[in-house]
């Protein structure tokens, strides 16, 4: 793996500050896909809440034109099919994997769903994408942390 570069490091600080100028909350799913080509190059950008307790993609938003209903329906019912969710359900560790991560070309070719019916169509050939939980999946992870905090602030025995 390669190190960032000064120019890398100086985009992604301009990203993080982009990023943090108020924007309503309907328009933040766009917001983020205007910003990230300035970051991260790609054919197609996309950003899809997904509900990993239900196990089921939200209506999310992507950079260019497509038949958008279709795609979210497919990527819905192979939604367990995807490697990348399936790491994610198996570790918790949400960081950038692409599916060629998990899978050669001969595996992505054999799948039906992700690959037939989702990527192929779209013109892709792989996938990159990192997950951000929520604030609820956040503060179950992080309630350890909080009550080491109330755990400090408890008067000694």
């Amino acid at each position: 793996m390669s190190l960032l570069t000064q120019k890398d490091l100086r985009d992604l600080l301009k990203f993080l500050r982009e990023l943090y100028i108020l924007c309503d909350l309907e328009e933040f799913p766009n917001y983020v896909i205007s910003l990230t080509p300035k970051i991260v190059s790609s054919d197609l950008t996309g950003f899809s809440p997904i509900n990993y307790k239900k196990l089921s993609l939200l209506v999310g938003s992507i950079s260019r034109s497509i038949d958008h209903l279709n795609v979210e329906q497919v990527a819905q019912q192979h939604f367990c099919e995807h490697p990348h969710n399936a790491y994610y359900l198996q570790t918790g560790d949400g960081k950038a994997c692409k599916i060629s991560d998990f899978w050669n070309e001969d595996q992505l070719h054999c799948s039906e769903g992700l690959y037939h019916k989702f990527l192929q169509p779209l013109g892709l050939e792989d996938q990159m994408g990192l997950i951000l939980p929520t604030s609820q999946l956040a503060r179950k992870k992080t309630a350890w942390r909080s009550r080491a905090r109330y755990d400090t602030l408890a008067p000694s025995n």
